[in-house]
């Protein structure tokens, strides 16, 4: 459906409701300013319908939040450096596993492209995972695609 933008002159097709996005935003924008405390007022009614219907909102909005944290993602890489340092698998155990397997996920048999980098080994898996103990080592590798080693992570 055509329409123009009473506001900026906005032209152009539109689903639903009829408004120009740009203006809406700045007007809601707006609004917001102008009425901090009925906006305050907003968010918590937001908040406790949602809390309502799923209790658990905030403990995972707390984790999504350090999640994106730029220093709990730096500690976490550097614990996973520190970790694969320790072990023993070498860049040509790396390639056996990966020879092994003729370049296929164990798991599903797709074609993977490894990183043979035995600091950082994409491509690989852990079959026993660091979170359960696992080692760096050369038995306990195996070549996967993203999509297995993400499905199978900590099990």
């Amino acid at each position: 459906m055509a329409y123009k933008c009473g506001t900026c002159g906005w032209e152009g097709e539109v689903v639903g409701r009829q408004r120009c996005m740009a203006c809406n935003r700045n007007r809601t924008r707006q609004w917001r300013k102008d009425n901090p405390d009925k906006r305050k007022a907003q968010k918590a009614r937001w908040l406790s319908r949602r809390i309502m219907r799923q209790p658990d909102y905030l403990v995972k909005r707390r984790r999504e939040k350090a999640a994106r944290n730029p220093a709990t993602v730096r500690a976490a890489w550097q614990r996973r450096i520190a970790w694969l340092a320790q072990g023993t698998a070498t860049q040509k155990d790396l390639h056996d596993a990966y020879a092994l397997s003729n370049g296929r996920c164990v798991y599903c048999g797709r074609r993977v492209k490894c990183r043979f980098n035995h600091k950082d080994p994409r491509g690989f898996d852990h079959i026993v995972p660091r979170i359960k103990g696992g080692k760096h080592e050369r038995g306990n590798i195996v070549v996967a695609c993203r999509r297995c080693n993400e499905i199978k992570s900590g099990e």
